[in-house]
């Protein structure tokens, strides 16, 4: 079980790297202007979350575009 745990962990590091590449070379192709969120809230339990999201329009298009930059489970 601890295998599997560390395997899947270093496939969604690797993701992440590349997701990363991806998203730098999409948005610096792009004309846009955008909005960077970051809001925490907890649970019933009082487990925190952060979550950080990127909105931005297409200064071509003028269609607005929501990403999920990161959510973080706070122990």
């Amino acid at each position: 079980l601890i295998l599997i745990n560390y395997q899947l962990t270093r496939l969604v590091l690797q993701m992440y790297v590349v997701l990363c590449h991806l998203v730098i070379s999409y948005l610096s192709s792009q004309s846009f202007r955008y909005a960077i969120i970051y809001d925490g809230w907890t649970n019933n339990s009082l487990k925190g979350f952060y979550l950080a999201m990127l909105h931005w329009i297409s200064l071509e298009s003028n269609k607005p575009t929501s990403m999920l930059l990161d959510f973080i489970h706070v122990v």
